[in-house]
């Protein structure tokens, strides 16, 4: 694993050398709200069957979202609202391509256990929230490198997929990249837990 985190450590290193060229009215939240927009026009490109036009604009919204973190965290912009609107955009958008492009090509259990598993996250996480905010308590959360590699598999499946979904070989691929994403996903929720330490809060103290 040392090489995928040596490699996603480039890409960080990269990205943070071009948002330092980019205007100050571009933002982190104006970024994740691009994405959004382009939505649907990903969805009317694949419903006409213009696939490669929508596999173009789905690699430009993944851009956005390339780009949205390194320059939150270069111009010291990071918020927890959009923290929770990058999460919140990037599973809407992830999901509704893949319902739309795969619906009638990919395993229905494939769909739903990502379905399941992304919406379980987001569904969770702010129950947790609440109830570590009652106990008064002071939680600790550490990421992983599995989380990056979820995205990343779910992400090329779904790009294999919108190049030619007409074929049995791309369908295939693309079921495998997706089924690779689930299995990272269920190992970075496990570790995600795993890594929780609660602390007394002593703020009111």
């Amino acid at each position: 694993m040392d090489n995928f985190e040596k490699l996603f450590d480039k890409k960080e290193k990269f990205a943070l050398k071009i948002v330092r060229h980019f205007p100050k009215c571009i933002t982190p939240n104006l970024l994740t709200l691009i994405r959004l927009l382009l939505l649907p026009l990903i969805i009317r490109l694949i419903l006409i069957e213009e696939n490669i036009w929508a596999l173009v604009v789905f690699a430009l919204a993944y851009l956005t979202d390339v780009f949205d973190g390194p320059i939150a965290r270069y111009r010291k912009l990071s918020s927890k609202f959009g923290v929770m609107f990058d999460g919140f955009v990037d599973k809407v958008v992830f999901l509704t391509v893949l319902i739309v492009a795969g619906y009638k090509y990919l395993p229905p259990a494939l769909i739903i256990s990502l379905i399941i598993l992304d919406l379980g996250v987001l569904i969770i996480a702010p129950i947790i929230k609440i109830f570590i905010n009652k106990k008064k308590w002071r939680i600790e959360l550490k990421a992983n490198i599995y989380g990056k590699l979820k995205m990343f598999f779910e992400f090329t499946g779904v790009v294999i997929l919108l190049f030619n979904p007409f074929s049995n070989v791309i369908i295939l691929a693309s079921t495998i990249f997706l089924f690779i994403g689930i299995i990272f996903s269920l190992i970075s929720i496990i570790l995600y837990i795993s890594t929780i330490t609660v602390a007394p809060d002593r703020r009111d103290k």
